[in-house]
């Protein structure tokens, strides 16, 4: 039978839409348990709603963008990778999606930094780049639930690796970043500790043991570390120096040939006030003057449309700023 439109049965909700916790519930017997258990793509539905869809010539769950394409809006320069990690797997899918930490992230070990400033940034950037012991990244802090600015990571694969390397890493980094970079050892990411609890208590379950064995089989994600390119280290370090002018870290200036990023306000609160305003009729008879001199001709303001403004002056703007 045809419907031109959905079929509700009751008020305004549809067939299958009602929320997952309704759908757990369901009593599979016999044959249909069977299928149940088979149903791969209810079992995934979560990464579908994400934006995964699946590949018929693969039978794979993929993105619609290659995973080999290159991500440009990270915080993070990273040194090297090591292939055997697949943190966009197990963080992105596995974690994100599902809540499960997988024995891969029970098993990385970090040594984690907080970098004073700017200049110490860059310092560790150049200290990374001759340090080859382990994998590592350093960049901005944009996590609102990280209480630092900056920061840079070492990874390890295991307790004992961790141990190890600490102390040698210590010394390294006191000696060419500077004292003033307060480092720990801990486990795994930073997210999994807040959601899950204290890390020594971590552990898989047969369950999910098993969801994570059948993402495993369907999800496609080759590819998931590479060699992240130079011209994009160049863009984050970019961006980190715009990081430091939004928090008011001036250890940056130096970087940037001794000058901000942008100019600074003109101040009124001392001096002479009359000697001020004067200034300030000097100061617009000379900007009068040198628009005469370039000969730019007058608009008439009502032919101005904001399409001739910068979209970000546009807007309410607080006057206090």
């Amino acid at each position: 039978m045809y419907l031109k439109h959905p079929y509700h049965k009751g008020g305004h909700m549809g067939f299958l839409e009602s929320g997952s916790r309704i759908y757990n519930t369901i009593q599979w017997g016999g044959y249909a348990n069977d299928l149940a258990e088979k149903d791969v793509v209810s079992k995934l539905k979560v990464l579908t709603n994400a934006g995964y869809q699946w590949d018929a010539s693969k039978s794979k769950l993929v993105l619609p963008h290659s995973w080999s394409g290159m991500q440009t809006d990270t915080p993070w320069v990273h040194t090297s990778v090591q292939n055997c990690k697949l943190c966009s797997l197990d963080h992105n899918v596995i974690f994100n999606n599902f809540g499960i930490i997988p024995q891969r992230c029970m098993d990385c070990w970090k040594i984690c930094c907080t970098i004073p400033d700017f200049n110490h940034l860059m310092r560790m950037k150049q200290m990374q780049q001759n340090w080859f012991v382990t994998s590592s990244k350093c960049g901005i802090e944009l996590r609102d639930y990280t209480p630092k600015h900056y920061g840079a990571y070492f990874y390890t694969g295991s307790l004992d690796e961790g141990r190890d390397v600490f102390p040698v890493l210590k010394e390294k980094i006191e000696d060419e970043v500077g004292p003033d970079v307060h480092i720990i050892l801990k486990r795994a990411c930073t997210e999994f500790e807040i959601a899950r609890g204290p890390s020594p208590a971590w552990y898989l379950s047969p369950a999910q043991k098993d969801i994570i064995e059948l993402i495993e089989h369907y999800v496609d994600h080759r590819g998931t570390n590479i060699r992240q390119d130079d011209i994009i280290k160049i863009h984050v370090m970019a961006k980190w120096m715009l990081w430091a002018h939004a928090n008011g870290d001036m250890s940056y200036v130096p970087y940037n040939g001794g000058m901000k990023l942008f100019a600074d306000y003109v101040q009124y609160q001392e001096g002479d006030i009359d000697e001020i305003k004067e200034m300030m009729v000097t100061k617009v008879d000379e900007a009068k003057n040198s628009v005469k001199q370039k000969e730019v001709a007058t608009t008439d303001i009502s032919t101005v449309s904001l399409s001739e403004t910068p979209k970000e002056m546009i807007g309410d703007h607080d006057e206090l700023t």
